[in-house]
């Protein structure tokens, strides 16, 4: 009797310890599902906040940034004297500049544009824009399908800027008058081409140096 009782006690220890193991491994389960359901609704939160930034940005200051170009260009023909017609068309020039900045600013931390295909799009349509001003003719070699890649923020902010810097120094340099904007992604690598059949430059000449 004696040794069956040990014999039950040493068994209930060991079955007291598996069921401590197993709940100790529970409990730490659980405790990572919570993080993650809190990582993922703090993540869904700063979503709905950016959209809503977004929102408030483009329906409020873009609305008066495009009130102000307006007003301007009216006064711009009705004035009569050449300093005030100066006078309104900076004023307009400057409000489109900065409803164009305020598009990109809005684009940038917009999440609903964080796709591969919503990035090759605006591109697509900033580089038309830019160039609809001048006779430089844009010419775009884009695939109609994209992987389904996101790509944050300050990136595409920056392959924003990168377009920009391009296009402007087509407009400004090249004496161009076609440009070809192509996009290609292959192997994980996006890569973006902007060709023009402007003058060029020796990339063997160094800045700075004389003739």
């Amino acid at each position: 009797m004696v040794g069956l009782l040990l014999a039950i006690i040493a068994l209930s220890m060991v079955w007291i310890s598996q069921l401590q193991r197993r709940v100790e491994q529970r409990t730490r389960q659980l405790q990572n599902e919570t993080r993650g359901r809190e990582t993922a609704e703090r993540e869904r939160a700063l979503e709905a906040e950016r959209s809503r930034i977004a929102r408030d940005l483009h329906d409020d200051l873009g609305s008066s940034l495009t009130e102000i170009s307006v007003l301007a260009s009216k006064g711009q023909r009705l004035g009569r004297l050449d300093e005030l017609t100066t006078l309104f068309r900076g004023i307009a020039d400057k409000s489109r500049e900065l409803v164009t900045a305020l598009d990109i600013i809005v684009w940038a931390v917009d999440p609903k544009d964080n796709s591969l295909e919503s990035v090759a799009d605006y591109l697509s349509d900033f580089a038309s824009e830019y160039l609809s001003h001048s006779e430089v003719a844009c010419r775009f070699d884009i695939p109609i399908a994209m992987p389904s890649i996101v790509l944050d923020g300050r990136l595409r902010h920056a392959l924003l800027l990168a377009v920009k810097e391009t296009l402007n120094n087509i407009e400004r340099h090249a004496h161009a008058t076609e440009v070809e904007f192509r996009m290609t992604f292959a192997e994980d690598r996006l890569e973006i081409v902007i060709s023009d059949n402007g003058k060029g430059f020796d990339a063997k000449t160094k800045r700075g140096a004389t003739a």
